[in-house]
Protein backbone atom coordinates (compact mmCIF):
# COMPACT_ATOMS: atom_id res chain seq x y z
CA UNK A 1 0.00 0.00 0.00
CA UNK A 2 0.98 3.64 -0.59
CA UNK A 3 0.57 5.99 1.86
CA UNK A 4 0.54 10.18 0.46
CA UNK A 5 -0.55 12.78 1.96
CA UNK A 6 -2.72 14.33 -1.59
CA UNK A 7 -3.80 12.67 -4.52
CA UNK A 8 -3.51 15.94 -6.68
CA UNK A 9 -0.10 18.26 -6.86
CA UNK A 10 1.67 21.35 -7.83
CA UNK A 11 4.14 20.97 -10.34
CA UNK A 12 6.63 22.41 -8.13
CA UNK A 13 6.59 19.55 -5.96
CA UNK A 14 7.97 16.73 -5.00
CA UNK A 15 5.69 13.86 -4.67
CA UNK A 16 6.39 11.84 -1.41
CA UNK A 17 4.74 8.77 -0.22
CA UNK A 18 5.50 6.02 2.19
CA UNK A 19 5.17 2.11 0.93
CA UNK A 20 3.84 0.42 3.64
CA UNK A 21 2.65 -4.04 3.75
CA UNK A 22 0.11 -5.11 5.79
CA UNK A 23 1.35 -9.06 6.64
CA UNK A 24 -2.15 -10.78 8.54
CA UNK A 25 -0.97 -14.13 6.96
CA UNK A 26 -0.25 -17.13 8.81
CA UNK A 27 3.82 -16.33 9.27
CA UNK A 28 6.40 -13.58 8.86
CA UNK A 29 7.72 -12.74 5.87
CA UNK A 30 11.63 -12.01 4.96
CA UNK A 31 13.26 -10.26 2.35
CA UNK A 32 10.40 -8.95 -0.04
CA UNK A 33 11.54 -6.55 -3.03
CA UNK A 34 8.83 -4.52 -4.23
CA UNK A 35 9.59 -2.90 -7.85
CA UNK A 36 7.41 0.71 -8.09
CA UNK A 37 7.11 2.59 -11.04
CA UNK A 38 5.61 5.89 -12.43
CA UNK A 39 3.60 5.98 -15.91
CA UNK A 40 2.35 8.53 -17.97
CA UNK A 41 0.58 7.80 -21.27
CA UNK A 42 2.48 4.79 -21.48
CA UNK A 43 5.67 5.65 -20.48
CA UNK A 44 7.66 4.97 -17.45
CA UNK A 45 8.97 7.98 -15.51
CA UNK A 46 10.38 7.04 -13.32
CA UNK A 47 11.23 3.38 -11.54
CA UNK A 48 13.33 2.03 -8.47
CA UNK A 49 12.82 -1.04 -6.18
CA UNK A 50 12.72 -1.17 -1.80
CA UNK A 51 13.17 -3.93 -0.25
CA UNK A 52 11.48 -5.09 2.95
CA UNK A 53 14.02 -7.33 5.11
CA UNK A 54 11.10 -8.29 7.56
CA UNK A 55 7.26 -8.19 7.39
CA UNK A 56 6.09 -9.60 11.25
CA UNK A 57 3.17 -11.45 11.10
CA UNK A 58 -0.41 -9.39 12.06
CA UNK A 59 1.57 -5.90 11.74
CA UNK A 60 1.87 -2.97 9.33
CA UNK A 61 5.26 -2.23 8.32
CA UNK A 62 7.12 0.78 6.42
CA UNK A 63 9.28 -0.31 3.80
CA UNK A 64 10.42 3.27 2.85
CA UNK A 65 9.93 6.48 0.75
CA UNK A 66 9.00 6.45 -2.56
CA UNK A 67 9.44 10.46 -3.92
CA UNK A 68 10.32 12.40 -7.23
CA UNK A 69 9.85 15.74 -9.03
CA UNK A 70 6.72 16.88 -10.49
CA UNK A 71 8.43 19.45 -12.80
CA UNK A 72 7.70 17.66 -16.12
CA UNK A 73 4.08 18.79 -15.80
CA UNK A 74 4.82 22.81 -15.41
CA UNK A 75 3.13 23.54 -18.43
CA UNK A 76 0.13 20.73 -18.76
CA UNK A 77 -1.88 19.00 -16.43
CA UNK A 78 -1.80 15.15 -16.08
CA UNK A 79 -2.82 11.93 -14.76
CA UNK A 80 -0.46 9.60 -13.62
CA UNK A 81 0.02 6.09 -12.28
CA UNK A 82 2.18 4.93 -9.72
CA UNK A 83 1.98 0.75 -9.91
CA UNK A 84 3.87 -1.02 -7.30
CA UNK A 85 4.25 -5.40 -7.65
CA UNK A 86 5.89 -7.80 -5.46
CA UNK A 87 6.77 -11.06 -7.86
CA UNK A 88 7.42 -13.25 -4.92
CA UNK A 89 4.38 -12.21 -3.19
CA UNK A 90 2.41 -12.41 -6.51
CA UNK A 91 0.61 -9.14 -5.83
CA UNK A 92 -0.02 -5.49 -7.19
CA UNK A 93 -1.16 -2.42 -6.64
CA UNK A 94 -1.88 0.83 -8.40
CA UNK A 95 -2.92 4.78 -8.00
CA UNK A 96 -3.75 7.44 -9.77
CA UNK A 97 -2.53 10.64 -9.11
CA UNK A 98 -2.97 14.09 -10.45
CA UNK A 99 -0.50 16.90 -11.11
CA UNK A 100 -1.58 20.80 -12.08
CA UNK A 101 1.13 23.38 -13.19
CA UNK A 102 1.65 25.70 -10.87
CA UNK A 103 1.89 29.14 -12.91
CA UNK A 104 -1.88 29.86 -14.41
CA UNK A 105 -2.59 31.43 -17.33
CA UNK A 106 -4.16 35.12 -17.72
CA UNK A 107 -8.28 35.22 -17.76
CA UNK A 108 -9.05 35.66 -20.62
CA UNK A 109 -10.71 39.54 -21.06
CA UNK A 110 -13.39 38.65 -23.47
CA UNK A 111 -15.64 35.69 -21.04
CA UNK A 112 -17.29 37.57 -18.51
CA UNK A 113 -17.43 35.65 -15.12
CA UNK A 114 -20.60 35.84 -13.08
CA UNK A 115 -21.83 35.17 -9.83
CA UNK A 116 -26.05 35.19 -10.47
CA UNK A 117 -27.93 34.79 -13.13
CA UNK A 118 -30.06 38.26 -13.41
CA UNK A 119 -31.90 39.82 -15.93
CA UNK A 120 -29.08 42.30 -16.97
CA UNK A 121 -27.14 38.95 -17.20
CA UNK A 122 -29.35 37.67 -19.71
CA UNK A 123 -29.64 40.57 -21.73
CA UNK A 124 -26.40 40.64 -22.27
CA UNK A 125 -25.70 36.95 -23.22
CA UNK A 126 -28.80 38.07 -25.52
CA UNK A 127 -26.94 40.65 -27.34
CA UNK A 128 -23.43 38.63 -27.86
CA UNK A 129 -21.52 38.39 -24.79
CA UNK A 130 -19.70 35.23 -23.79
CA UNK A 131 -20.52 34.06 -20.00
CA UNK A 132 -18.98 31.27 -17.56
CA UNK A 133 -21.68 31.27 -14.75
CA UNK A 134 -20.97 29.84 -11.87
CA UNK A 135 -24.04 30.12 -9.69
CA UNK A 136 -22.73 31.39 -5.55
CA UNK A 137 -26.67 30.26 -4.95
CA UNK A 138 -28.73 27.07 -5.86
CA UNK A 139 -31.57 27.46 -8.11
CA UNK A 140 -33.52 24.42 -8.71
CA UNK A 141 -31.11 21.66 -7.81
CA UNK A 142 -29.94 18.69 -5.82
CA UNK A 143 -27.20 18.51 -3.27
CA UNK A 144 -24.28 16.41 -3.92
CA UNK A 145 -21.34 14.89 -2.24
CA UNK A 146 -18.21 12.30 -3.87
CA UNK A 147 -19.72 9.55 -1.90
CA UNK A 148 -22.77 7.64 -2.95
CA UNK A 149 -25.75 7.34 0.08
CA UNK A 150 -24.37 5.02 2.58
CA UNK A 151 -28.08 3.34 2.92
CA UNK A 152 -31.38 3.98 1.94
CA UNK A 153 -32.25 6.97 0.80
CA UNK A 154 -36.18 6.30 1.66
CA UNK A 155 -35.67 5.09 5.01
CA UNK A 156 -32.68 8.18 5.44
CA UNK A 157 -34.30 11.21 3.36
CA UNK A 158 -31.42 13.59 4.62
CA UNK A 159 -29.01 11.99 2.70
CA UNK A 160 -27.42 13.66 -0.76
CA UNK A 161 -28.52 11.27 -3.37
CA UNK A 162 -26.32 11.43 -6.52
CA UNK A 163 -24.13 8.35 -7.02
CA UNK A 164 -21.24 10.19 -8.53
CA UNK A 165 -20.34 11.80 -11.75
CA UNK A 166 -20.21 11.05 -15.75
CA UNK A 167 -18.72 12.36 -18.76
CA UNK A 168 -17.04 12.25 -21.87
CA UNK A 169 -13.31 12.60 -20.81
CA UNK A 170 -12.22 13.52 -25.07
CA UNK A 171 -14.90 16.68 -24.36
CA UNK A 172 -12.77 19.86 -25.07
CA UNK A 173 -13.53 21.34 -22.14
CA UNK A 174 -10.94 18.54 -20.20
CA UNK A 175 -7.95 19.14 -22.42
CA UNK A 176 -6.35 20.71 -19.63
CA UNK A 177 -8.18 18.80 -16.55
CA UNK A 178 -7.59 15.08 -17.13
CA UNK A 179 -10.34 12.57 -16.04
CA UNK A 180 -11.88 9.24 -16.73
CA UNK A 181 -15.62 9.05 -17.14
CA UNK A 182 -16.75 8.14 -13.92
CA UNK A 183 -15.96 10.06 -10.28
CA UNK A 184 -12.59 9.44 -9.27
CA UNK A 185 -9.99 11.54 -6.36
CA UNK A 186 -9.60 14.51 -7.91
CA UNK A 187 -13.28 14.92 -8.07
CA UNK A 188 -13.19 14.91 -4.18
CA UNK A 189 -12.77 18.78 -3.97
CA UNK A 190 -15.57 19.91 -6.33
CA UNK A 191 -17.86 17.53 -5.80
CA UNK A 192 -18.08 17.55 -1.67
CA UNK A 193 -20.63 19.83 -0.43
CA UNK A 194 -22.00 20.94 -3.76
CA UNK A 195 -25.01 20.95 -5.86
CA UNK A 196 -26.48 19.82 -9.52
CA UNK A 197 -29.47 21.75 -11.33
CA UNK A 198 -32.17 19.77 -12.20
CA UNK A 199 -32.64 19.66 -16.01
CA UNK A 200 -35.47 17.38 -16.72
CA UNK A 201 -37.14 19.75 -18.83
CA UNK A 202 -34.05 19.38 -21.52
CA UNK A 203 -34.97 17.20 -24.87
CA UNK A 204 -34.87 14.25 -23.73
CA UNK A 205 -31.66 12.98 -26.05
CA UNK A 206 -29.91 16.31 -24.30
CA UNK A 207 -26.37 15.44 -22.13
CA UNK A 208 -24.65 17.82 -19.82
CA UNK A 209 -20.82 18.30 -20.13
CA UNK A 210 -20.55 16.90 -16.83
CA UNK A 211 -23.93 14.87 -15.65
CA UNK A 212 -24.58 14.22 -11.83
CA UNK A 213 -26.07 10.25 -11.72
CA UNK A 214 -29.15 10.66 -9.53
CA UNK A 215 -30.40 7.56 -6.99
CA UNK A 216 -32.34 5.07 -9.11
CA UNK A 217 -35.20 6.05 -6.97
CA UNK A 218 -35.77 8.86 -8.34
CA UNK A 219 -33.58 9.31 -11.79
CA UNK A 220 -33.66 12.74 -12.30
CA UNK A 221 -31.58 14.48 -15.16
CA UNK A 222 -28.35 16.63 -13.05
CA UNK A 223 -26.66 18.59 -14.70
CA UNK A 224 -23.05 20.31 -13.23
CA UNK A 225 -21.59 21.62 -16.21
CA UNK A 226 -23.49 22.73 -19.24
CA UNK A 227 -23.70 24.83 -21.94
CA UNK A 228 -26.01 26.63 -24.38
CA UNK A 229 -26.85 29.46 -27.07
CA UNK A 230 -29.19 32.25 -25.85
CA UNK A 231 -29.88 34.60 -28.78
CA UNK A 232 -26.43 36.09 -30.20
CA UNK A 233 -24.04 35.06 -27.09
CA UNK A 234 -22.75 32.10 -25.75
CA UNK A 235 -23.18 30.31 -22.17
CA UNK A 236 -21.48 27.99 -19.98
CA UNK A 237 -22.60 27.04 -16.98
CA UNK A 238 -20.44 25.10 -13.89
CA UNK A 239 -22.79 24.50 -10.57
CA UNK A 240 -19.17 23.95 -8.93
CA UNK A 241 -17.57 26.27 -6.95
CA UNK A 242 -14.27 26.73 -9.08
CA UNK A 243 -13.81 30.24 -7.83
CA UNK A 244 -12.89 30.71 -3.80
CA UNK A 245 -9.56 30.03 -2.04
CA UNK A 246 -7.96 29.79 -5.54
CA UNK A 247 -4.73 29.09 -3.49
CA UNK A 248 -5.51 26.40 -1.55
CA UNK A 249 -8.28 24.67 -3.85
CA UNK A 250 -6.06 23.85 -6.72
CA UNK A 251 -8.37 21.19 -8.26
CA UNK A 252 -11.11 23.77 -8.54
CA UNK A 253 -8.54 26.35 -10.31
CA UNK A 254 -7.39 23.64 -12.47
CA UNK A 255 -11.01 23.31 -13.80
CA UNK A 256 -11.87 26.75 -13.70
CA UNK A 257 -8.49 27.11 -15.82
CA UNK A 258 -9.48 24.62 -18.37
CA UNK A 259 -13.00 25.60 -18.80
CA UNK A 260 -11.69 29.22 -19.97
CA UNK A 261 -9.43 27.76 -22.10
CA UNK A 262 -12.62 26.05 -24.18
CA UNK A 263 -14.03 28.96 -23.90
CA UNK A 264 -12.04 30.64 -25.62
CA UNK A 265 -11.21 28.42 -28.33
CA UNK A 266 -13.13 27.82 -31.34
CA UNK A 267 -14.07 24.59 -29.90
CA UNK A 268 -17.03 26.80 -27.90
CA UNK A 269 -19.95 26.82 -30.61
CA UNK A 270 -22.75 25.82 -28.31
CA UNK A 271 -26.08 25.09 -29.67
CA UNK A 272 -29.31 26.53 -27.93
CA UNK A 273 -30.48 23.57 -25.65
CA UNK A 274 -34.49 23.93 -24.80
CA UNK A 275 -35.55 24.54 -21.34
CA UNK A 276 -32.05 24.83 -19.97
CA UNK A 277 -31.79 28.35 -19.55
CA UNK A 278 -35.51 28.57 -18.02
CA UNK A 279 -33.43 26.57 -15.03
CA UNK A 280 -31.20 29.72 -14.34
CA UNK A 281 -33.23 32.47 -15.57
Amino acid sequence: LLKMPKRTWLSNENFTSELVIPNYGKGALSNVVVRWQVLHDGKVLHSDSLRCDHLPQGEVTSCGAIKFPLGQFADKAAQFQIVLSASSLGINNKYNVWAYPENQPAEPSDITIAREATPELLKSIENGATVLLVPKSWYDGERMTFATPFWSTLMFDYQPKTMGVVCNPAHPVFADFPTEFHSDWQWWELTTNTWAARINDTPMDYRPILQAIDHPVRNDKLGAIMETRIGKGRLLICTFDILSSPDKRIVARQLKNSILRYMSSPDFNPQEVAGLKEVFF
